[in-house]
């Protein structure tokens, strides 16, 4: 409705990483050609998205194909300069995932939060612990045949397990919540 009146805005619709990426390798310019001298090929990039002024990610993708750059990478540089960036609130909100070079600013952001209802089951699930019994089992295997079994790894990871084993769960539950974290497991983490 906004673009129907004579308003013209930089608008960035952020899509996730991995749907992003081509190259489906580390994000690292060891390993990834288009992450190596990436901040050297994005200017005329970023020029050419100027010219536009809905940048989605079929576009981002479209012109980072063409510069040979990361197009995840290329569509945070966007994101600095657009008037209106469109992304899930993960990115403000989660500290795994919160862009920092957006959200960072005082003064410079303002959010419009849609199902807002929502952030507060969000925020739980961005800040709660997870553990998994089968991976860190997975990782005890790698690190005993890597390391032996008398490392002390291998030996913290079956302290692990032998906590995980002991934790209250509903009969039949795959799985439980706790409260607080029980002294057991921090003591097999520490």
């Amino acid at each position: 409705m906004m673009r129907l009146q004579p308003l013209k805005l930089w608008t960035l619709v952020l899509d996730a990483k991995d749907r992003q990426c081509p190259a489906k390798t580390m994000c690292h310019p060891d390993y990834c050609p288009r992450a190596k001298g990436h901040f050297f090929r994005d200017g005329a990039a970023i020029e050419e998205m100027m010219q536009q002024d809905h940048w989605s990610p079929e576009a981002i993708r479209e012109t980072a194909d063409k510069h040979d750059l990361c197009p995840f990478e290329f569509s945070l540089s966007l994101a600095e300069i657009a008037d209106v960036t469109i992304c899930d609130y993960n990115y403000a909100f989660d500290p795994a995932v919160h862009i920092q070079r957006i959200f960072n600013r005082p003064g410079e952001v303002t959010l419009l939060v849609d199902e807002a209802h929502n952030l507060p089951d969000r925020a739980r699930d961005m800040l709660s612990g997870h553990v998994d019994g089968r991976k860190i089992r997975k990782l005890r295997t790698a690190a005993g045949k890597l390391l032996g079994r008398s490392h002390d790894l291998y030996k913290s990871m079956t302290r692990m397990l032998n906590a995980i084993v002991d934790l209250p769960i509903e009969d039949g539950a795959a799985e439980g919540c706790l409260s607080d974290l029980p002294q057991s497991i921090d003591r097999a983490v520490q």
